[in-house]
Parts: structure tokens; sequence; C-alpha cells
């Protein structure tokens, strides 16, 4: 599923969704994995000074904008 929005709501992910953020162009700008209860585990970059952290939905919406996909594993 893709859309825009301000800001990613909570109540559209489930447990183990990957979420995309693409920009105007269509491109993939970062991504993140849905651990569930309003937290994603994030890396804000690919090297290795850059460490994986879990923060609050809020938190990665106020630092990303542009077109959500989420992508979830079938049943």
């Amino acid at each position: 599923m893709a859309f825009e929005m301000e800001e990613l709501e909570e109540r559209l992910l489930k447990t183990e969704d990957v979420i995309i953020w693409k920009n105007d162009e269509n491109e993939l700008i970062h991504t993140n994995f849905y651990l569930g209860v309003g937290l994603v585990f994030n890396k804000d970059g690919q090297l290795m000074f850059n460490p994986g952290q879990i923060i609050t939905i809020d938190q990665l919406s106020s630092t990303w904008k542009g077109k959500i996909e989420i992508y979830r594993k079938k049943d």
C-alpha cells in the first residue's frame, strides 16, 4: 500500500511491516522495520558509526516526509 501523509499512522501498521519512504522523484530515501506498540527499528545511515536504534512512530514522522509504502509478509 502506498500513500502520502504528514505523519505515519500507527493504526495502518502491523508488527513486522517494512516502511519505505520515497521522495518526490519516487526514489527510496529511507526504510524502517515496525516492531509493534508504536516502535520502529531505525538506522540513519549505512556506516558502522551510524547505530541502530529503536524509536517511536512520532520521532520517525518528525524526521522523514514523503511518500510511504508499507510492505507486509503474506499470511
